[in-house]
């Protein structure tokens, strides 16, 4: 089984990164560990953290209602982080979840440095906009 660390390759998310940016990139990751029926981060609440899982299964919940389940390989936090609003939902974990993460500063470095990864959080944000629009017409 790959680390935690080693993971990261397998992200869509960091896919375009040469071997020089994932090893940079590795350096500046943490982890952290959450037990079933945590949350990981709160709906409403300043965001400060980026975050991949890499162990576990977590919803995402908007009002209390789940609108998106995530496993090994999903990321999630990116958009307050963007944007710097409050968090637009609360993620939970299902199970014991691991999860590498990056602070604020070090995430946006890495969007103002890395094209493909900047041009995949936009395409991912992109269909869950476009998703929204398909649900709520």
């Amino acid at each position: 089984m790959p680390s935690p660390q080693d993971m990261v390759e397998q992200v869509p998310l960091f896919k375009g990164f040469s071997k020089g940016d994932l090893k940079l990139l590795k350096a500046q990751l943490k982890e952290d560990w959450f037990n079933a029926g945590d949350d990981i981060l709160t709906e409403d609440d300043e965001g400060s953290r980026f975050y991949v899982l890499t162990e576990g299964r977590a919803s995402v919940l908007v009002d209390g209602e789940v609108v998106r389940k995530l496993g090994p390989g999903d990321y999630f936090g990116e958009m307050a982080l963007i944007d710097n609003s409050p968090r637009a939902a609360t993620v939970r974990a299902e199970t014991q979840v691991k999860t590498l993460w990056l602070g604020r500063v070090n995430f946006l470095s890495l969007l103002e440095e890395n094209w493909s990864m900047t041009r995949q959080v936009l395409a991912d944000l992109s269909g869950r906009i476009r998703s929204y629009d398909r649900d709520h017409d």
